[in-house]
C-alpha cells in the first residue's frame, strides 16, 4: 500500500479564528433560515458577523460585490443560497 505523503500545512491562529468565525455566521444562518428565506429567496449571501452583507441571485456578482465592498474582509465572509425549497440540515 502506498503511503500518503505527510502535509507540511499547519494552521496558524488566524485561520482558527478564520474558521471560528465562519462557523458562528453558518450557525447564524442556520437560526434565522426563516426570516433569510422571505427576504432573500433563491439569492445568495454574503454573511459577515452575524448579518448579511450582500446578496445577489448571481454567485459571480455577489463575489465581485464582496471583493469590493470588504476586501480586507473578504476571507472572513459566509455564502449561502437561499432556496425557497425545504432545506435538510446536515449535522
Amino acid at each position: 500500500m502506498a503511503q500518503v505523503p505527510r502535509s507540511s500545512f499547519r494552521p496558524k491562529a488566524s485561520d482558527t479564528k478564520m474558521l471560528a468565525k465562519t462557523l458562528k455566521d453558518s450557525k447564524w444562518v442556520v437560526k434565522e433560515w426563516d426570516r433569510l428565506k422571505d427576504k432573500y429567496a433563491n439569492s445568495f449571501v454574503a454573511v459577515l458577523d452575524c448579518r448579511v452583507i450582500a446578496h445577489h441571485k448571481s454567485m459571480k456578482r455577489l463575489m465581485e460585490i464582496v471583493d469590493k465592498e470588504f476586501p480586507h474582509r473578504k476571507d472572513f465572509v459566509t455564502t449561502e443560497f437561499i432556496s425557497l425549497k425545504d432545506v435538510r440540515w446536515i449535522r
